[in-house]
């Protein structure tokens, strides 16, 4: 049971850079991050009643804030994401490209972790991939410069000049 408990942090900030990098809606993944967080460092640092304990204690001491670290960053930066992004951005381009030339691409496609449910040219003419289609609206990747993102957005993680990752509202 100790190590379950000493380990839950730990799990907890694998299963936040793992959603991140799958291209979960960012919003999600910072509210993950600000209200998960401080409940299971809260509940790693309490559950055990007995100074018995203590070794276990000082080993979280150096366990939270290091997760903690690595959760703001991670909230705060989307570095997952840009990085898994920047292994399948070949990929991403290809099917885009399919798409810009009318192509048929069959869908979903998996592109590493992100699953690309649709693609698209939008009816603002920019290509889009898809990789969630809610009630709300879209999230997924645009191809089309920082400054030309003409959604309504919920959400944005600019990747680089060409790639935007986006939840529509």
């Amino acid at each position: 049971m100790k190590r379950f408990q000493s380990y839950l942090l730990i799990l907890w900030t694998v299963l936040v850079i793992f959603a991140s990098a799958s291209a979960v809606e960012s919003t999600a993944v910072i509210l993950a991050g600000i209200f998960g967080t401080p409940v299971i460092a809260l509940l790693s640092f309490l559950w055990p009643a007995r100074w018995e304990l203590q070794r276990w204690r000082i080993r979280n001491i150096y366990a939270v804030p290091a997760c903690l670290a690595i959760l703001i960053s991670v909230c705060m930066t989307h570095w997952p994401l840009k990085l898994h992004y920047r292994i399948v951005k070949n990929r991403l381009n290809h099917i885009a490209d399919m798409g810009e030339r009318k192509q048929p691409v069959t869908m979903p496609q998996q592109v590493g972790l992100i699953r690309v449910r649709k693609a698209e040219i939008y009816w603002n003419g920019i290509t889009c991939l898809w990789t969630g289609d809610y009630p709300g609206g879209n999230i997924g990747f645009v191809r089309t410069p920082p400054d030309k993102v003409r959604f309504n957005l919920w959400s944005i993680v600019e990747l680089d000049n060409d790639w935007q990752f986006i939840g529509e509202d």
